[in-house]
């Protein structure tokens, strides 16, 4: 579901998104600068490769990929997750992404 919601993800948002450190390390193993990294269509394997589900620690990438969800299934989330519903998506999404998102959390139950 992951490779999924990544894959959904504009390139350069996803790029610009990650630590710049890694994002340097991703250039070395692919053997290209960022520029060719952004519009090649294994990103997606690449940050993977890189992070793995440490992904999910980054508050910043939790609610970029949390934004990719309905506003329907955003607002079912934060009902459920955090107790309470804002109006606009941005604000679901943040809310959520503040959330604790280690094992056996709810936001992470929902999720799988």
């Amino acid at each position: 579901m992951l490779r999924k919601i990544l894959n959904a993800i504009d390139p350069q948002t996803l790029l610009s998104s990650i630590d710049q450190r890694r994002l340097q390390e991703v250039c070395v193993l692919t053997g290209t600068d960022k520029s060719s990294l952004s519009i090649s269509s294994n990103i997606v394997d690449y940050v993977l490769a890189i992070y793995g589900y440490d992904l999910l620690y980054d508050k910043n990438l939790r609610k970029i990929l949390l934004l990719q969800l309905t506003d329907e299934k955003l607002e079912d989330l934060a009902v459920k997750c955090a107790g309470r519903k804002y109006n606009k998506k941005y604000d679901n999404a943040a809310l959520l992404s503040s959330c604790a998102w280690r094992p056996g959390a709810k936001i992470v139950s929902e999720l799988s």
